[in-house]
């Protein structure tokens, strides 16, 4: 890794995003503060800090990983909160959920002057109408769907020797749809929102975030929702709340709960 960043250095590219994953089978904390000090030393513009997600029923060749051996709940917690930790004390800002850059990098002048964007690739400096996806698996969008390419190879390729588009399945995005998601990347972007922004899409927004200000995720404050510190920890959370797919509307997600 460390041969493949230098010779991208010596290429010329003056910016370069390395991902990181925790809770990894086997990852313990002195093993992740070596890479994080490994990391610093070689000092990339942009980092990304990804959970592992373990989905044998997804991804057959994780049924070969011993589930024991991967970190417990409390520990890969406790791994993102030493990669915080680490990161912001070497001068990185923390983006929005899981990045971090160089005060200098365009992500981090972004998040300064609040035109941060995100999309299925992550956080970005731009905003686009349209998102083209190649690859397995990817998801692009479209003329206000959403697209997914098949995930498994020989049906990708099967797709494409016929001449066809290698797409599994789609969504058309409804005007609900657009509304809440602006809503989730305002959140996920700005940790911030106008609850006057969810006045079409229910009665009374504070509902929605109280159960999570009363944990002192997020406060409240007249027109205002903002995630406190402690929340940055579980934005992802705070923003299901938003989502009218992964639970009814009417039953908000209960920080308690995750």
């Amino acid at each position: 890794m460390r041969e493949a960043y230098t010779a991208a250095r010596a290429a010329g590219f003056g910016c370069i995003n390395l991902d990181l994953v925790y809770g990894l089978p086997g990852q313990t904390r002195d093993g992740f503060i070596r890479t994080l000090e490994a990391i610093v030393e070689l000092r990339p513009e942009r980092i990304a800090c990804f959970s592992y997600a373990h989905v044998p029923w997804l991804r057959p060749n994780q049924k070969r990983i011993d589930p024991a051996g991967l970190p417990p709940r409390d520990v890969k917690f406790s791994l993102f909160a030493l990669a915080v930790e680490q990161l912001t004390a070497a001068g990185y800002v923390w983006v929005g959920l899981d990045h971090f850059a160089r005060p200098e990098d365009e992500l981090a002048k972004a998040l300064r002057a609040r035109v941060l964007q995100q999309n299925f690739m992550g956080y970005t400096v731009n905003s686009a109408l349209h998102l083209l996806a190649y690859g397995m698996s990817v998801i692009g969008e479209v003329a206000g769907r959403y697209v997914q390419n098949h995930p498994r190879l020989g049906e990708y390729q099967r797709t494409l020797d016929d001449g066809r588009l290698p797409i599994e399945r789609g969504h058309y995005l409804t005007a609900d749809d657009r509304s809440r998601r602006d809503a989730i990347i305002g959140l996920m972007c700005n940790l911030e929102l106008s609850l006057g922004s969810l006045a079409e899409l229910m009665e009374d927004p504070r509902e929605l975030f109280a159960p999570f200000a009363a944990d002192g995720l997020v406060t409240i404050d007249g027109d205002r929702v903002a995630v406190t510190p402690p929340g940055r920890f579980f934005l992802r959370n705070i923003c299901m709340a938003l989502d009218a797919y992964s639970h009814p509307v009417d039953q908000p997600v209960y920080s308690r709960a995750i």
